[in-house]
């Protein structure tokens, strides 16, 4: 299975800096013209279905791909959600600093699993893992294009590539594996549009 991995485009609260998983906030203007550029930087390897988050902001972004390729989006699935930041949530890293202490230096940042109601990395790792099997069982032989988010990206880069350190996903930033039942290899590196926004 040949699988793009895109964050999908920026929201008002991208803009802002602030770190939001559970809020379901649409795309802005630039975040849909994003979703546009996207789909030109993919359209080259043929994709053939989508696959995205079931948040709004995940949503839009599958659906201008879809558009822009011709190709269907098949399934929302909540498996894809970002990781849910607990008591961090809507904030910016300067308010999660000064409140707690904690430099939040990327979104799979340790030092807020002890806080309440985070989603703890080993957990979310596991969740990653699920949901690459789940769509190899049910789209093994396809070309596919998952629009997730940003700690998501991260975490599949992370399990199946190794070192993520100094890697980041902007807003529409994507990357191109080569999976199967046993493995994962890298196809093709994180290219970003731009470098307003990292997770």
């Amino acid at each position: 299975m040949l699988i793009a991995i895109v964050r999908h485009g920026e929201t008002d609260s991208n803009a802002k800096k602030l770190w939001v998983s559970d809020q379901d906030l649409p795309l802005n203007e630039k975040g849909r013209g994003q979703a546009e550029k996207v789909a030109y930087i993919l359209k080259p390897y043929n994709f053939e279905l989508i696959v995205s988050s079931d948040k709004i902001r995940a949503i839009e972004t599958a659906n201008i791909i879809s558009n822009k390729l011709g190709i269907p989006v098949v399934k929302k699935d909540p498996i894809f959600r970002d990781r849910f930041y607990g008591e961090v949530e809507g904030l910016t890293s300067a308010q999660i600093f000064q409140k707690y202490g904690i430099k939040m230096t990327n979104s799979l940042n340790e030092d807020i699993d002890k806080l309440m109601g985070t989603e703890k990395i080993p957990q979310f790792g596991m969740r990653v893992k699920n949901g690459l099997i789940s769509l190899l069982r049910d789209y093994g032989d396809k070309k596919i294009i998952l629009v997730t988010h940003g700690a998501f990206a991260r975490m599949f880069y992370r399990i199946y590539h190794g070192n993520d350190d100094n890697i980041y996903f902007y807003n529409c930033g994507n990357t191109i594996f080569e999976c199967n039942k046993d493995n994962c290899i890298l196809v093709r590196d994180v290219v970003n549009l731009d470098s307003d926004d990292s997770s």
